[in-house]
């Protein structure tokens, strides 16, 4: 019989830490040890072979093109190979019409913790013979594969059941989540950041958490908004909780000093606020012009709907199930929940918060549905020690089950009228990570003891693995068969938009006619990056966000427009195919 849980799911503990009780990757229940003793690690190394091989799959066409996902992944592959030449600098003569704050031209970084997280990666790349984009889509792989482990970190400390099921449905998550977690961007690794000033919060870490949020700020000047809004989310959760389950005043102490320490040692601390506002709201979530596209919100909910349903559904369900059947959420629960509705809205005014709403929707959802899995568990233990017939007909089924979906998985497989080409075409990546997955549903032992031994138990013992084993199958089959066309999608919309090859060629043969830090007249801002990663011997008009220059000189900016978009005046006659460009060389000079 399992062990009874060693405190109430539904009480936390938020004035202490909880011990972590450990729970094997199924239903039972395993002894008390620390996260880091050798099964559990065993299960987070495990998890982060499953990222890597998942990412590593989803570069295949990327790294076969010779580039990366998005446009502005060439900026920061660029800035990550030249950091170690300009350092923490406030010029940055490249982007000749670009302001970065009001007051003067100083350059700003708000991705300079990243661009020196980067710098391992790209260097490295290219002493092994690579180059500086395969450093990025490197360090990606690395960041995404992070995230995971640490998602499944929580999981583990949380004390969550099917730990296998939640890592399946990370995995399934929208297209558009891992669109942007491929791009070389400070994305990933500011997802790292949150999770870890989570799993923190939920441990009760004050202290820890103010270093974290420190930390978190030095990475991604994000963290300025993104650490102090979960900081809120968990002292409001703490109000709303029982006695004895709310907030500790230390934990708003340290993570208050610990954001004003992160801010004020931030190399560009110097018009910081400035630059966020412009960047937030000028650029984002109030934009006045025409800005990137993922700023703007999704159109169409039933779109969202449908490309969102396997991480939307799970969630609804947790919440309804929690809502009918108790118990009250304990303050950690409330304030992932809150968390996750924050994230969810920002996602329906700018859809690039679909980076972040996933993974928090699918955390809160395996907290929420925790006592209902607990029932279930308890339900599937007593059937198998208390229930004698339903236990041998059920054992009798099982190893006949496994047996006939064994048969029918290997006619599938042998069918001709059968496949999955993604999947063929890359079996090194899907062998690693299955590897790595099936680590992760491994079942450790209990010990038996030897006098108590019979056939029955020995008979008992193989069909419960049996039934197991039929599930873990079907669900490989259901998973697979869910999974295959999402991420086929996934890995050819991440194909770069970019032909590196040809974008290359016009760069060299643009140097050659050119003096160092010439200005090239690009025909739009968004085209800076793969030039800059290309060319960084000439410099550029406008470039990473169009407020930038818009803010400072509206007037030359709509000159700009114009004049990119062929619509200059014709003051003299020209012939009939250069009429679009007529009069433009007297508009471009300033």
């Amino acid at each position: 019989m399992s062990s009874e849980p060693a405190h109430d799911d539904a009480v936390g503990t938020w004035l202490r830490p909880p011990r972590l009780d450990g729970v094997d990757s199924f239903w039972r229940e395993a002894p008390l040890k620390p996260w880091w003793k050798s099964e559990y690690t065993l299960e987070l190394i495990a998890v982060f072979i499953v990222g890597l091989g998942f990412m590593h799959f989803l570069y295949a066409e990327t790294a076969a093109a010779g580039g990366v996902s998005g446009n502005d992944s060439w900026y920061h592959v660029k800035m990550g190979e030249l950091l170690p030449e300009l350092g923490a600098s406030k010029d940055f003569p490249w982007l000749q019409r670009v302001y970065f704050n009001r007051i003067n031209r100083d350059f700003i970084s708000h991705h300079f913790g990243f661009h020196v997280l980067l710098v391992p990666f790209v260097y490295g790349a290219k002493m092994m013979g690579g180059d500086a984009l395969a450093g990025g889509r490197w360090a990606m792989t690395f960041f995404f594969a992070a995230s995971l482990t640490l998602f499944q970190l929580i999981l583990m400390s949380q004390r969550v059941r099917c730990r296998w099921l939640w890592l399946a449905l990370y995995l399934l998550m929208p297209q558009q989540f891992f669109l942007r977690h491929a791009y070389v961007r400070a994305i990933a690794p500011a997802l790292i950041g949150m999770l870890v000033l989570v799993f923190l919060m939920l441990r009760r870490r004050y202290f820890w958490s103010g270093i974290g949020l420190a930390l978190f700020t030095q990475l991604y000047l994000g963290a300025v908004v993104y650490g102090p809004l979960m900081v809120v989310c968990f002292a409001v959760a703490g109000i709303l909780g029982e006695r004895g389950d709310r907030v500790s005043w230390r934990l708003v102490l340290w993570t208050v000093a610990g954001w004003m320490l992160g801010i004020g040692a931030y190399p560009y601390f110097m018009g910081m606020f400035e630059f966020l506002q412009l960047q937030i709201l000028g650029t984002g979530l109030a934009a006045d012009i025409s800005v990137g596209r993922e700023w703007k919100p999704y159109q169409d909910t039933w779109w969202v709907a449908e490309h969102m349903s396997l991480t939307l559904i799970p969630f609804l369900v947790a919440l309804v199930l929690r809502i009918r059947q108790g118990p009250r959420l304990s303050a950690g629960e409330m304030a992932v929940l809150l968390i996750s509705l924050v994230f969810g809205g920002l996602m329906f005014k700018s859809r690039r918060f679909v980076e972040y709403w996933p993974p928090f929707a699918l955390l809160a959802a395996a907290l929420m549905v925790r006592p209902a899995l607990n029932g279930i568990a308890r339900w599937y233990d007593d059937l198998w020690e208390n229930n004698a017939r339903q236990r041998m007909v059920i054992s009798s089924a099982s190893v006949l089950m496994l047996l006939a979906v064994g048969l029918v998985g290997w006619l599938t497989l042998k069918s001709p009228q059968v496949r999955w080409p993604v999947i063929e075409a890359h079996w090194r990546s899907w062998l690693l990570m299955l590897g790595g997955y099936l680590l992760v549903l491994a079942w450790r032992r209990r010990a038996v003891n030897r006098d108590e031994e019979t056939t029955v138990s020995v008979w008992l013992a193989f069909a419960r693995r049996s039934s197991a084993a039929v599930m873990g199958v079907v669900f490989v089959f259901i998973f697979f068969g869910l999974g295959e066309p999402l991420w086929a999608g996934t890995q050819s919309k991440m194909k770069p938009k970019f032909d590196a090859a040809a974008l290359n060629g016009a760069m060299d043969a643009l140097k050659a006619d050119s003096s160092q830090g010439d200005i090239v007249f690009a025909d739009d801002w968004d085209i800076f990056t793969a030039c800059f990663y290309l060319n960084h011997h000439n410099y550029y008009l406008v470039g990473l966000d169009p407020k930038f220059t818009q803010d400072k000189e509206p007037l030359l900016w709509e000159r700009y427009k114009i004049i990119t978009r062929g619509k200059t005046p014709k003051t003299y006659d020209v012939p009939a195919e250069y009429q679009q460009y007529a009069g433009a060389h007297e508009s471009i000079r300033i």
